[in-house]
C-alpha cells in the first residue's frame, strides 16, 4: 500500500480518492470460513506479512495498520 500512497501528491489528489471511495456502492457481507480454503488465503496474505507482520497486527515502524 506504501507504494500506491506515494503517488498521491497533494490535498486534491486525497479530496479525489476520498470522493471515489465515498460513491462506490455500500455492500454488505456475512463474512464465515464455510468452505474456505484456508492454503490459498495462506498464500495470498504472504505479501501482506512484509508490512503487517505474520500476525496481521501491524508493524508500528512502517505505519501498517493492524488487519486484525
Amino acid at each position: 500500500m506504501r507504494p500506491m500512497a506515494k503517488t498521491i501528491y497533494n490535498e486534491a489528489d486525497i479530496k479525489g480518492i476520498a470522493a471515489y471511495v465515498a460513491a462506490l456502492p455500500h455492500k454488505s457481507s456475512n463474512p464465515t470460513l464455510e468452505g474456505a480454503d484456508i492454503e490459498q488465503g495462506k498464500a495470498k496474505f504472504a505479501m501482506c506479512i512484509a508490512c503487517h507482520g505474520p500476525d496481521a497486527m501491524g508493524t508500528q515502524a512502517m505505519g501498517a495498520p493492524t488487519l486484525a
